[in-house]
């Protein structure tokens, strides 16, 4: 984590709501939270380190959401609090993981389509395959293609043909830089569809979200998570689609901050309710 995103986070004197730890999505940085941390307006810190391999944190070569979660532990171990863990996108599956790994750390899960691939291991549906193959597809494309082509295939499939054209040469660019990360986002991503994590589901309150506009790979992710999560409800949230986040952030952030509030109001102790 970033000089900068500790000052962020821990700015806020006594905040008397629990942290907020939020993982980012894909091509993207911790700053994609930053209007999350304005919806606080300081009733909660809101800590969102950038994910591993962004920045100038490094990762090693085991795939899997395990290892790729391990350079974060260090900073998410050492709060002295239980936390309401946030993510998007590929850091929402990070983010899944993490509570199911610490789940006596975590008092609630809110994730916008995570990119869980493990939901697909073993699935016998072929309309579940076929989707499984479309990110295998993708994924390969990543790995395989010049930056800026691979790129164009990454924001063209989350949000649409002409999107990368629409965006311009200078975000282009920019994004570019992300290309061999986000490749191997999706290989980490994609090597749980083939090996089973064996974690015990998350029995915890989860509130999983996906946009009524967005395509069917993260609509059938949310939708098995919420048939296999015991305590997970699932919303549709009007008007957005995969980069919710970012492009209908208030939405969004009002349907995270809602959930904790209800879960801080009447899953919680007094004692955690007080702060």
């Amino acid at each position: 984590m970033s000089s900068q995103q500790l000052s962020e986070s821990t700015s806020e004197i006594q905040p008397a709501g629990a942290p907020i730890f939020a993982l980012h999505g894909t091509a993207s940085t911790g700053r994609q939270w930053r209007k999350l941390r304005e919806a606080c307006n300081g009733h909660r810190a809101v800590i969102s380190p950038d994910l591993p391999g962004y920045g100038t944190t490094l990762i090693g070569c085991r795939l899997g959401l395990n290892s790729r979660l391990k350079p974060l532990l260090p900073a998410f171990l050492a709060m002295h609090t239980p936390v309401h863990l946030v993510g998007h996108s590929f850091g929402g599956a990070l983010a899944l993981r993490l509570a199911e790994l610490y789940p006596e750390r975590v008092l609630s899960v809110s994730l916008y389509e995570p990119i869980s691939l493990g939901v697909f291991h073993g699935v016998s549906k072929e309309d579940d395959r076929h989707l499984l193959q479309k990110m295998q597809r993708l994924g390969s494309h990543m790995a395989c293609s010049q930056p800026l082509n691979a790129m164009a295939h990454f924001i063209d499939f989350w949000m649409g043909a002409g999107s990368w054209e629409a965006l311009g040469q200078d975000a282009q660019c920019k994004l570019a830089h992300y290309a061999a990360i986000a490749a191997r986002d999706f290989q980490d991503g994609l090597h749980e569809a083939i090996h089973t994590s064996g974690h015990l589901p998350l029995p915890g309150p989860v509130l999983l979200m996906y946009g009524d506009q967005t395509i069917d790979v993260a609509r059938r992710i949310c939708q098995s998570l919420a048939g296999c999560l015991p305590g997970a409800a699932l919303e549709c949230l009007a008007g957005s689609g995969h980069m919710g986040p970012i492009q209908n952030a208030d939405r969004v952030n009002t349907a995270i901050l809602e959930h904790i509030d209800d879960v801080e109001r009447t899953v919680l102790p007094p004692v955690l309710q007080q702060g």
